[in-house]
């Protein structure tokens, strides 16, 4: 009980997503429920396992608690990462650490980095509206400011020379748009990763699985 209202337990609350939600939405959920406990996914669906025994939807929860990471700092980059998974794009690191080249005693923690088969270095940010708007991220500075620091940051990153990508709730949208950004920065994609993906999806929905081209 809550206030005087009936509401389910944590672990529920998540099952009943997970077993719910389009991936991309259930990828964002498991990835927060992680970052809330400090769990590792493997502990996270054997809990859920434990305490929803024999219901329906426990093989889809799983399936996504599979690919679950508590790095992903909010919904924006998990359905990014979401994305990448779907399409069969090479995976980046998360929350990498980069030295800031006119401060060796600061560093910058990127959302997503690519190291490429080539050997180069790619960096993601995912750009959500919040820190640019929200009082509680600014910290008593404002828009204005905080869209010079960001800017100047970037360009710091770019002098190590590695490119940014950055992506936005718009581009999510607009998938073309992810492919286009990916495919210049060289981003490899496998067909035979998505298709493998897009099988054990639909295996953990129960479906018969389709075919992908």
């Amino acid at each position: 009980m809550h206030g005087g209202i009936p509401v389910t337990g944590f672990t529920q609350t998540v099952f009943e997503c997970l077993r719910e939600a389009p991936f991309s939405l259930g990828l964002a959920i498991a990835d927060s429920a992680l970052r809330c406990t400090g769990q590792r996914p493997e502990q996270l669906c054997a809990q859920i396992a434990r305490e929803q025994k024999r219901r329906h939807g426990l093989r889809r929860a799983a399936e996504v608690i599979s690919y679950a990471d508590g790095r992903s700092e909010n919904g924006g980059e998990s359905r990014v990462r979401a994305f990448l998974i779907e399409q069969g794009y090479l995976l980046p690191e998360l929350q990498v650490e980069l030295p800031n080249p006119l401060d060796p005693r600061d560093v910058y923690r990127v959302d997503f980095l690519w190291r490429l088969p080539d050997g180069r270095i790619v960096v993601g940010e995912f750009d959500g509206m919040g820190k640019y708007t929200d009082e509680n991220m600014l910290v008593g500075s404002t828009t204005a400011k905080a869209l010079v620091a960001e800017r100047q940051r970037e360009s710091r990153i770019t002098l190590l020379g590695f490119p940014v990508l950055r992506f936005t709730y718009q581009d999510l949208a607009r998938p073309y748009r992810l492919h286009n950004l990916l495919r210049a920065a060289g981003v490899p994609r496998s067909q035979d990763a998505a298709r493998r993906f897009h099988a054990s999806w639909d295996a953990a929905q129960g479906n018969h699985p389709k075919r992908r081209p």
